[in-house]
């Protein structure tokens, strides 16, 4: 049975007052912001958020990169909806020294039934959504 998550203003990278979300696509939306805000940046919730960018525009060694994938599994874990994370990762150095990074990233619901993939592109300047798939229950 889904789990009725509420309904909010779409919010990827702005606030858009013309569209709601609900339901999965809700939540892939507040996992896409959890990575893209810096730590401390919200007073109530210091401990939310992983900055993609803030982290890639910082010496990126090969240990960093093969740590990241857990890095962004627990940050999302921290949503008390989510139950499983899944993570795959896609190095890319054709511009090096910069290093862009795409994200394939799998979650489940606690309540089992509902279930979304995020694919972003990050890069020491920005966190770029690519896609959001959605299935609910």
């Amino acid at each position: 049975m889904t789990t009725n998550y509420g309904t909010d203003l779409s919010a990827t990278r702005y606030v858009d007052a013309t569209r709601l979300s609900s339901g999965g696509r809700l939540l892939a939306e507040a996992a896409f912001r959890r990575l893209n805000t810096p730590r401390g940046t919200l007073r109530y919730a210091p401990n939310y958020g992983l900055s993609l960018s803030s982290l890639l525009n910082a010496d990126v060694t090969n240990d960093f990169l093969a740590a990241l994938p857990a890095l962004v599994r627990a940050e999302l874990l921290k949503d008390e909806r989510l139950q499983t994370v899944n993570v795959k990762q896609t190095v890319d150095r054709s511009a090096a020294p910069s290093v862009a990074i795409t994200l394939e990233i799998e979650c489940i619901a606690k309540d089992g039934a509902t279930q979304f993939s995020l694919v972003l592109k990050a890069s020491e300047v920005t966190v770029e959504l690519l896609g959001i798939g959605v299935t609910d229950g």
